[in-house]
C-alpha cells in the first residue's frame, strides 16, 4: 500500500507548512499567488540569504520569480509588462501590502531601465549606454 500524504501543499521558507487547503497558508505572498493562478497542490521551497525588510527588493524578487514559475508551469506566457502588473496587484491588492512598485517592475524587466510612471500606468525603456 502507498503512502498518503496528509498535506497537499508544502511551503518551506524558514517554517513548513503542510496544508490540505492553500486558503489554509501562512505566508500570503505563496497563498494569494496560488490563488491568483489558480494552481494548487504545490511543493514549494524558498531560500534566502536577505533578511527581511532588507531594502534590497529581495521579497519583490522572490514575488516576481514565484509568479513567473507559476505562469510557466501552466503554460501562460506573459510578457515582463503584464509579469509586473501580476505582481504588483498580487502583493499590493491581494497581499494589502503597501509601498512602491519600482522594484516589481525592475525584477520583471531585468537590465538597466528608465522607469517613468504617470497616471495610466508606467513605461520602461532599456537604458542602452551611458555617457559620463
Amino acid at each position: 500500500m502507498s503512502h498518503l500524504l496528509n498535506y497537499h501543499s508544502r511551503v518551506r521558507y524558514s517554517i513548513t507548512e503542510d496544508v490540505r487547503k492553500t486558503e489554509e497558508l501562512v505566508h500570503p505572498l505563496v497563498c494569494n499567488c496560488m490563488m491568483f493562478t489558480g494552481i494548487h497542490n504545490l511543493s514549494i521551497v524558498h531560500e534566502a540569504d536577505l533578511p527581511a525588510r532588507s531594502g534590497l527588493g529581495s521579497s519583490s524578487s522572490f514575488a516576481v520569480g514565484l509568479l513567473h514559475a507559476m505562469d510557466t508551469f501552466i503554460g501562460k506566457n506573459v510578457n515582463d509588462q503584464q509579469l509586473a502588473k501580476d505582481v504588483i496587484y498580487v502583493e499590493r491588492i491581494l497581499c494589502n501590502e503597501s509601498g512602491g512598485c519600482q522594484d516589481q517592475i525592475a525584477v520583471a524587466y531585468g537590465g538597466l531601465n528608465k522607469i517613468d510612471f504617470h497616471s495610466d500606468g508606467f513605461n520602461v525603456n532599456p537604458v542602452i549606454s551611458v555617457k559620463l
